[in-house]
């Protein structure tokens, strides 16, 4: 059994669209990806319904690092 988010549990801010949302099985986790209307900025929510389960995440910064 899986514990999604529906459609009607997601409230986004009005100057966000959302784009995507999936749900990662592995993790018991839903990413909602959204963009900001006027900006166009992309955010990433990730969705956990387990509060007891820690979560590491990392991203790959080189690119916008000088050397």
């Amino acid at each position: 059994m899986t514990d999604t988010l529906s459609t009607t549990d997601l409230t986004l801010h009005p100057a966000f669209e959302l784009i995507e949302h999936r749900h990662i099985d592995a993790l018991s986790m839903d990413v909602l990806i959204s963009q900001h209307v006027k900006t166009g900025a992309m955010h990433y929510h990730l969705a956990l319904r387990v509060t007891k389960m820690p979560f590491w995440l990392a991203f790959e910064l080189s690119q916008w690092i000088k050397r």
